[in-house]
C-alpha cells in the first residue's frame, strides 16, 4: 500500500485497477465510486460516516475499526486477505492521524 492516502478508509485509490476506468477515486466521486451500486448503496457508508462526523478520515475516530469499516470489502478477497487489508488500512490511518497530531 502506498503512503499517499486518497480515501477516508485508508485505501489508496492509486492502487486500484479501476481508477480511471469509470472511477476517479473515492474523494472525487464524493464517496460513490463505481462499486457502490454493486453492494446496493448510493454512497459508501464509511465515507458517509466520516462526512457526518466531520472526520478527515477513519483514523480520527476512536471506534476505528468499526463494523462499517470492516464490512465493506472486495468480494473477490478471501477472509484472510480481508483481515490483512483491514490491518494495513488501520496502520495507514493511524500513521496519518499521528502526522496530523491527533491521538486516537
Amino acid at each position: 500500500m502506498k503512503d499517499k492516502m486518497e480515501s477516508v478508509c485508508g485505501m489508496c485509490c492509486g492502487d486500484c485497477k479501476y481508477l480511471g476506468d469509470g472511477c476517479r477515486g473515492c474523494d472525487d466521486e464524493q464517496g460513490a465510486p463505481f462499486w457502490t451500486g454493486f453492494v446496493g448503496v448510493k454512497v459508501c457508508p464509511v465515507y458517509e460516516c466520516c462526512e457526518d462526523m466531520k472526520y478527515e478520515h477513519c483514523g480520527c475516530c476512536k471506534d476505528m475499526p468499526c463494523p462499517k469499516f470492516v464490512e465493506i470489502r472486495d468480494p473477490e478477497m478471501t477472509d484472510e486477505q480481508v483481515i490483512q487489508c483491514v490491518e494495513d488500512r488501520k496502520q495507514v490511518l493511524l500513521k496519518r492521524a499521528g502526522e496530523m497530531g491527533k491521538e486516537v
